[in-house]
């Protein structure tokens, strides 16, 4: 994981794919990083025995596990992925969202409501990359 993310810092152009591992404790200042893409939503899978055994303790309790412990927890995750992006106070990018349980599901506006002063749009996947390219290529200029 080191050496990528050695490589990616000193390659401008590059586009680095993470899972998990690149969800915490990465730091990229300026503007080598410029956008992060959630493909899902950082749930972490229910069947992790730690998952599972945090859920059976809610169980137990009468308790609904996803709402006491998994989506807390994927909020976390959710905030520090974005925080991959902003560094410092001149650093810009943008977010992309793959998922559309953040606009079908009604926990997806506790996501959202968990980056006070986020600016959101909703398009199609094919708008994606000509919206992205022009906001970057105004905030660079």
């Amino acid at each position: 994981r080191a050496k990528l993310l050695e490589q990616f810092k000193n390659n401008p152009s590059s586009v680095i794919l993470g899972a998990n591992s690149f969800w915490e404790g990465v730091d990229v200042v300026g503007h080598t990083l410029s956008s992060v893409i959630i493909v899902k939503l950082p749930f972490w899978p229910p069947v992790l025995p730690t998952v599972s055994a945090r859920l059976d303790r809610y169980r137990k309790m009468n308790k609904d596990g996803f709402y006491h412990y998994s989506l807390p927890q994927a909020i976390i995750r959710f905030k520090q992925g974005f925080g991959r992006l902003i560094r410092s106070g001149t650093d810009y990018g943008v977010v992309c969202i793959l998922d559309k349980r953040i606009y079908e599901k009604r926990y997806g506006e506790l996501f959202i409501r968990s980056l006070p002063g986020l600016k959101m749009d909703i398009m199609k996947t094919e708008e994606l990359a000509g919206t992205i390219e022009k906001w970057l290529a105004d905030k660079s200029n």
